[in-house]
């Protein structure tokens, strides 16, 4: 039996689309039991302008969630899903403006998630993930401004997080991950912003970590193979690491 369910809060549906307080929403969907949530509004005096979701779900049993609520105004939210109970949720809200969120997800139990709230403004994050059981966050909260997070994952159950917090400003993080049971953790924060941090990971079961608090670092890490463990941590300013870890 084919059941889709779409479900918008705080709009008016009309032909497939959604406007109210200028936010527009498009669903697509095709296939069975899939679902998909948008919320565009707020309370009393602090409606959400001008915001754009749009999902589009391919398969069986996928579910999105998108919530541009409490005084958001100019975000993009996309979500795309092919497969299999895939699962993403994207939430730009409590004054939050100008963010770009994308989430691509090709395969089965694949999870993503973004969070842009708390003032943040003109940020970008970007999840794609192809294969199977994958996990991927991407938060931006705080005040910032600017920043960049991309989280590219190819095989399954690989997990990558990144977070961007409390007023960092302009910073560039990049999880690339190909293969199984890979982990990348990285975090900005704080002061003035100005971050580079670079993973990439290909093969199984490796791990690394990078936090950066501070200005104008940069963190480089490549793992090639089997079983690796990088760990960095920048404070201060200006500062550098490369790290390439590989098989014989």
């Amino acid at each position: 039996m084919k059941k889709n369910i779409l479900i918008a809060t705080g709009l008016l549906l009309f032909s497939g689309a959604a406007i109210a307080q200028n936010n527009t929403n498009s669903i697509s969907q095709s296939g069975d039991e899939n679902k998909a949530e948008v919320t565009q509004q707020g309370e009393t005096g602090a409606m959400s302008s001008d915001n754009t979701a749009e999902v589009t779900q391919l398969g069986t049993a996928n579910e999105a969630v998108v919530n541009q609520s409490n005084g958001s105004s100019d975000n993009s939210a996309t979500t795309i899903q092919i497969g299999l109970d895939n699962s993403s949720q994207q939430e730009q809200s409590d004054e939050s403006s100008g963010n770009v969120a994308l989430i691509v997800q090709v395969g089965q139990l694949n999870k993503a998630s973004h969070t842009q709230v708390d003032g943040s403004t003109d940020n970008y994050a970007v999840i794609t993930q192809i294969g199977n059981n994958n996990d991927a966050t991407q938060h931006q909260s705080g005040l910032t401004d600017g920043n960049l997070a991309v989280v590219t994952q190819t095989g399954n159950d690989n997990t990558a997080e990144q977070h961007q917090l409390n007023s960092t400003s302009l910073n560039n993080a990049s999880i690339s991950q190909t293969g199984d049971f890979n982990d990348g953790y990285q975090r900005q924060e704080n002061a003035d912003g100005g971050n580079i941090a670079i993973l990439i990971q290909e093969g199984n079961y490796n791990q690394s970590r990078q936090i950066q608090e501070g200005t104008n670092h940069t963190s480089t890490v490549t793992q090639l193979g089997t079983k690796h463990n990088a760990s960095i941590n920048q404070a201060g300013q200006n500062n550098s690491v490369t790290i390439t870890q590989k098989n014989n």
